[in-house]
């Protein structure tokens, strides 16, 4: 599971950049943080998946990862609207 948050790290650094059109960077958080079908909320349902005793701390590995995400998208919706 830490592989594919890593993964999903690389790829929201990679495709996330100041020179992003605003239909561009609204597609891209819908993809990874819409409630319905986005990256991060999925890994969050996937914890019915995971070990009892090992659902405390994925959790905050996901909670961890969706803060840092959260705050990446509105540094750049930030740097967007400049």
């Amino acid at each position: 599971m830490r592989e594919k948050i890593e993964q999903l790290r690389a790829q929201i650094s990679a495709e996330l950049t100041e020179g992003l059109s605003r239909e561009e960077f609204k597609k891209l958080r819908e993809k990874y943080l819409s409630n319905k079908s986005g990256e991060i909320p999925n890994l969050m349902k996937e914890m019915r998946n995971v070990p009892k005793e090992e659902r405390p701390e994925f959790g905050k590995i996901v909670n961890v990862f969706k803060v840092w995400a959260e705050g990446r998208f509105d540094e750049i919706d930030s740097a967007l609207k400049a």
